[in-house]
């Protein structure tokens, strides 16, 4: 028989499902309310402090927190925004309800509906009943709420993944006419110019105009391309025939010319189905069919004698830009045709005179620009897209539709989604997401982007609102992205995520990585690559941390935690790793929702596991990852268990802003109807993940003496101290249950505690009224709230060896028997060590650890001490319980642990 001492330099560890033998020293079988820091050791967790009370009636007695609803916080999103260090906000959607509050103080701020619309969102109604049903999905079709949002700048984008997008149907068709011109842009002597109209019968009108020589007298004016458009305009209109002279054409003829002009029609041509506007000082012709009666589209053949290299027309279409004139009438459009052989290359022009006011059928200089095709839809129906949360000011939020170009358009070009301004839908077709669900958004190099079934749309550069190429003459490199997977299998994308300089994208079983290379995020060179094959859940969306991405995958009773990170082979080489590899079954149920903090190091997790608040184990909690890395890698990888069941109903939400973690609880309070259905009160607690703050004490829902009311009545109670009875009454700003599990604590700045002679008072005004034993009414500073349990349970203790390959491996031969278990505390107030005896008969032994000294410390103060604490275990190492344990307020940290283990071998004694 040997007698060895097993230390354990910290506690730290986490928990493990591995067998006993095959953990880590610092590991553990159950860790519930401590915090694994890396640095100080195992610490019994910060408290939750009470920041404020969610009213139920902010918003109208149907708001996003109605007590009468049952609340299930999986059709409940928030969403928190921090725009500044003085303005953190949480947006609520819930049901058809939305609402705003001040993060930092829980107050409520005003929300309007559309940008300056003056029409507040009172929840008595509702958003929904505003005539604008976007928050609206099926409980059946979506079990968890199907909504996300995105903040940039000062627009929060937020999105109903249930809603179909579609586009507006009022197309373009009343701002085109049938358009068409004759442009002579030279002229010369011994010329013919010949015009061919067709109509829509398909009847024609041949004009030909033939200068004279330049000797011929009289022939002097015969060159200018005004006379010859004035000369060729009389032709086509009145029919006229002969010497174009002011004589024979005093409507059109300003100068007498040795023009000869000869018509020819073929057929019924009516000459009054076309309306004909000339450029008198200028070398056009321009013609709008008045009366589209027939089946065709007119048209217009415009040819001269020097190989039709002079002189140009068309009706509606023209092949090249080259051949159009100088002057028109304002928004004359037209098609340019490219290539024969294809649609891709056309597009259209319409032309701006320099004059914005210049009336119809007026010519005047100006140019012309690319425009629209004929008969198109132009707009993204903004009652199906991505509605937005917008500050007005300090106090003033408008959430709504952003207007989309059409009639309802408020002229504000930062508050639209921009309309379609070139090609057709061939050339300039909608984004992908227009008939599909959009199911993420993101923001990555200054393009909003959407994920819509299998491809990523991204806006075009700095302007989240454009969704269409603004030419189709030629692809630019702002232009919109619109990428499909590079998978030859149906590919369904959920999420997109920014990392670092990289965007990646997740589907239900694969990963992608936004693909690019050195010429910048073009749509000439983004691509969907294939980066990993993970199955990740479809619902809850991957968060980046430090340089590696947090997402979830749910095998049915239990879920892992992934951890995707780049190699940094190639900036495509990523590896993975299982955050849960050495606890599989520990996260209960399928996770609803990730946070991470790279300032706290940590991660949340929350479940739908089912949540009993009647039950320690089984309350609401949040799975809590700590971890610490050095530049040799991961140190430290701890799971462990936060516990808030002891009058919380639910965790509602919970994010980190800032170094803080915000959650909305739903608290459990007894109610005196007769009914006896009880009510549920919303608050908005902080807590901290980190170590930058000495925990003084240990308590939930933390409220301070300025934040309670110590004067006045409510109801039969006198609030403040009362000298004859020697308590005081409190009043808390939340009201507070009666159940067994409730332990109130109450505690000044000097760690004296207060007897709580009854928690809450039965008042017909609520129950937030305490009494407490004694004065606290002139007492500098206390703070009131819930007290907890704390536990930690080691793991079955082995000695271990090394073998000879180095490694370190459990001796499992032979008996090995505890005999002690010492724990060493660091500026510890109280923690109990027992040791339980589950298949032996007998009773557990437990010792205290107080944290005061004989003499160190005056009656009534509580101190912090650093010590030892040391439990007689005897018995063999796989028999005993042993936890650490604390349900005060009162703190510790324990800094390690030694077990002396007495190791007999019979074998070896032969």
């Amino acid at each position: 028989m040997s007698l060895k001492k097993k230390d354990i330099k910290n506690l730290t560890g986490g928990v493990s499902e591995q067998p006993h033998s095959q953990r880590f020293d610092s590991q553990c079988e159950e860790q519930k309310n401590f915090l694994s820091d890396a640095i100080k050791g195992l610490v019994k967790r910060p408290g939750a402090d009470f920041v404020s009370h969610i009213q139920p009636t902010t918003y109208g007695a149907d708001g996003p927190f109605h007590n009468s609803d049952v609340l299930d916080p999986k059709h409940l999103f928030l969403h928190s925004i921090k725009r500044d260090d003085n303005e953190e906000l949480l947006f609520v959607v819930r049901s058809g309800r939305v609402a705003l509050y001040n993060a930092s103080t829980g107050a409520p701020i005003n929300l309007f509906h559309d940008p300056g619309s003056g029409v507040a969102i009172d929840d008595d109604t509702g958003y929904d009943a505003l005539g604008t049903p976007y928050l609206e999905y099926t409980f059946d079709d979506w079990d968890k709420a199907p909504y996300e949002a995105v903040t940039i700048s000062d627009y929060t984008f937020f999105l109903n993944k249930a809603k179909l997008v579609a586009s507006r149907d009022d197309t373009n068709d009343d701002g085109y006419e049938q358009n068409g011109f004759v442009f002579i842009q030279e002229g010369q002597f011994s010329t013919t110019y010949t015009v061919t109209l067709t109509d829509t019968d398909g009847y024609k009108r041949v004009v030909t105009a033939a200068t004279e020589k330049s000797s011929t007298s009289g022939a002097a004016n015969d060159y200018k391309t005004s006379n010859i458009i004035a000369a060729l305009h009389w032709g086509l209109e009145d029919g006229g025939t002969g010497t174009f002279t002011t004589g024979n054409a005093p409507d059109y003829c300003i100068e007498s010319t040795k023009i000869e002009v000869d018509i020819e029609d073929t057929g019924s041509f009516v000459a009054a189905d076309f309306e004909f506007v000339r450029d008198d000082y200028g070398s056009s012709l321009f013609i709008r069919l008045d009366d589209p009666a027939g089946e065709d589209d007119p048209t217009i053949i415009v040819e001269d004698s020097w190989g039709n290299s002079i002189s140009s027309g068309c009706f509606n279409e023209i092949k090249s830009f080259d051949g159009l004139p100088l002057s028109c009438w304002n928004n004359f459009h037209l098609e340019i045709t490219g290539s024969p052989e294809s649609d891709i290359d056309n597009y259209y022009v319409k032309f701006i005179t320099d004059d914005a006011d210049v009336a119809d059928n007026v010519i005047g200089a100006g140019h012309w620009e690319e425009s629209v095709g004929w008969g198109e839809e132009l707009r993204l129906d903004r009652e199906t897209m991505p509605h937005v949360l917008v500050r007005i000011d300090d106090d003033n939020y408008w959430f709504g539709p952003l207007d989309d170009g059409g009639d309802d358009d408020d002229d504000d070009d930062r508050n639209k989604w921009e309309e379609k301004k070139a090609g057709d839908s061939t050339t300039n077709p909608f984004p992908s997401f227009v008939g599909n669900r959009i199911s993420d958004l993101v923001f990555f190099k200054s393009r909003l982007g959407f994920v819509s079934g299998e491809n990523l749309i991204l806006s075009e550069t700095d302007d989240p609102f454009e969704f269409f190429r603004t030419s189709v003459t030629q692809v630019l490199p702002s232009d919109r992205i619109d990428i499909q997977s590079s998978l030859n299998n149906i590919t369904y994308l959920n999420h997109a995520v920014p990392f670092a300089d990289q965007l990646l994208v997740f589907s239900e079983r694969a990963q992608f990585i936004v693909s690019y290379g050195n010429q910048g995020l073009t749509p000439q060179t983004a691509s969907l690559s294939l980066l990993s094959s993970y199955d990740s859940s479809p619902t809850v969306k991957p968060k980046a941390l430090d340089n590696s991405i947090i997402f979830a995958r749910n095998k049915g009773a239990a879920s892992d935690i992934m951890e995707l990170y780049p190699t940094g082979s190639t900036n495509k080489s990523f590896g993975a790793r299982n955050l849960t590899a050495h606890t599989p079954s520990y996260i209960k149920g399928d996770v609803i929702d990730i946070r991470t903090s790279s300032l706290a190091q940590c991660i949340l997790v929350r479940t739908d596991e089912t949540v009993d608040e009647d039950d320690y184990d089984t309350g609401p909690k949040l799975y809590v990852y700590k971890f610490f890395d050095t530049d040799k890698g991961r140190v430290q990888s701890s799971w462990s268990k936060y516990l808030f069941n002891h009058y919380v109903k639910n965790i509602l939400f919970f994010d980190f802003i800032g170094p803080d973690c915000r959650i909305v609880n739903e608290l459990t309070v007894a109610n005196t109807s007769a009914d006896g259905t009880g009510t549920s009160k919303y608050v908005l607690d902080t807590i901290r993940f980190d170590n930058t703050d000495d925990i003084t004490y240990s308590l939930d829902s933390v409220v301070a003496n300025t934040d309670c009311t110590l004067t006045g009545t409510v109801g039969a109670h006198t609030l403040g101290y009362d000298s004859d009875e020697d308590w005081t009454i409190i009043q808390l700003p939340y009201e507070i249950s009666t159940n067994d599990d409730y332990s109130p604590v109450i505690v000044n700045d000097s760690g004296v505690t207060g007897t709580i002679l009854a928690a809450p008072i039965n008042s017909d005004d609520g129950r937030e009224l305490v009494k407490v034993s004694g004065d606290w009414e002139t007492d500098a500073a206390f703070n009131y709230g819930a007290a907890f349990l704390s536990e930690y349970e080691f793991s079955k203790q082995y000695l271990k060896k090394g073998n000879l390959q180095g490694e370190s491996v459990p001796v499992i031969d032979g008996r090995t028997t505890i005999r002690f278990v010492e724990c060493y505390f660091s500026n510890s107030q109280l923690m109990k060590l027992e040791a339980s005896f589950p298949d032996l008969n007998r009773d557990s032994t437990v010792k205290t650890f107080t944290g005061t000294t004989v003499g160190g410390a005056i009656l009534g103060d509580q101190t912090e001490e650093t010590g030892t604490l040391r439990l007689f275990v005897g018995a063999r190492n796989d028999a005993p319980t042993i936890r650490l344990f604390s349900d005060t307020h009162q703190t510790a940290t324990i800094t390690g642990a030694s077990f002396s283990i007495n190791y007999n071998n019979p074998m070896l004694q032969r």
